[in-house]
């Protein structure tokens, strides 16, 4: 039995945000193609981590504004493909 699309990404996102919180760059570029790999190394994975965490803080969870969701302030009707 096949995995769905939406389940496989998720789990790929789920592997990249934990590799993240863990500073783990294999971790994080298992997936990557090597071509993907050519200016993103290491040192760039942990400068870019550092970036993230100091401007947006610390990972809490992976889940979407109201807006995306139809929450308040919701004015249009959103393609979730397109997302």
């Amino acid at each position: 039995m096949a995995i769905d699309q939406r389940t496989l990404a998720e789990q790929y996102l789920d592997e990249m945000i934990n590799a993240e919180a863990a500073w783990d760059y294999q971790a994080f570029v298992q997936r990557f193609e090597q071509a993907d790999l050519d200016n993103f190394d290491e040192a760039r994975f942990k400068e870019e981590v550092q970036s993230i965490q100091e401007e947006l803080g610390a990972y809490k969870t992976r889940e979407y504004f109201g807006c995306l969701q139809g929450g308040v302030g919701h004015t249009r009707q959103l393609n979730p493909l397109t997302l």
